[in-house]
């Protein structure tokens, strides 16, 4: 199983851009950035970028200049961009243990991409920070420049947090069901989840700017396209 999986990985790239127009892919990306305050990035299952990152906080960016923090993110980004149908994944990043979330694109049962969010910490995190000042140390980060990037981190609850990577679940899913050739019937079932997932956390509600770009990108006929 884990060959055949390889062998659709090896055609995978060619293949994405029959799938997506990752120039649509960035707008959305982008404007769900914006609008959550959360980091963002869209990449194949192997961890290597589809998009460009959109918002990554100064503390991730410094971790990522230095070859040991650099090689903790890629597996951090395979790890929580991993295959899971049900539910996003939602843990703590494996090299700078801000929060991240990854929920994984399909095309039936093949995992094609995966829409990573975070690097943000949760209440908790911010009243403990000498974890974080010792991963400085251990990856031979600029303590003193890496001290003041974590004063600058958003902090959003758990509860907050979650919620969001609930909505990114909804978002995945749609693009699924488009290049699945399920798209149509999928939207208002979609819709009634994202409308209960506002109800949740009014302050995401604004995201419905980024579900209704999406639509209408794919209504013209410029998102994504089912392959049989």
């Amino acid at each position: 199983m884990d060959n055949v999986h390889v062998i659709k990985l090896s055609s995978l790239r060619g293949d994405f851009s029959k799938m997506f127009s990752v120039e649509k892919l960035q707008i959305l990306q982008d404007q769900f950035t914006q609008l959550s305050g959360v980091a963002s990035l869209i990449l194949y299952p192997d961890g290597l970028p589809i998009t460009q990152p959109s918002n990554f906080s100064p503390l991730c960016q410094l971790i990522r200049k230095t070859e040991k923090g650099a090689a903790n993110c890629r597996k951090s980004d395979v790890a929580i961009g991993k295959v899971d149908l049900n539910k996003p994944i939602i843990q703590p990043c494996l090299s700078g243990g801000l929060w991240d979330a990854g929920a994984s694109i399909h095309q039936g049962q093949t995992h094609v991409a995966s829409w990573l969010i975070g690097q943000v910490f949760n209440e908790a995190q911010v009243l403990n920070l000498n974890n974080m000042m010792a991963y400085a140390k251990k990856i031979e980060a600029d303590v003193e420049r890496f001290s003041y990037a974590i004063s600058s981190a958003p902090v959003m609850s758990q509860k907050k947090f979650e919620c969001l990577c609930q909505i990114l679940f909804v978002f995945v899913r749609q693009l699924s069901s488009f290049i699945s050739g399920e798209g149509e019937q999928a939207i208002a079932k979609h819709q009634q989840q994202l409308d209960a997932l506002f109800a949740q956390q009014p302050c995401f509600t604004k995201l419905a700017q980024v579900w209704n770009n999406m639509l209408n990108f794919q209504e013209k006929g410029e998102l994504c396209r089912f392959v049989a």
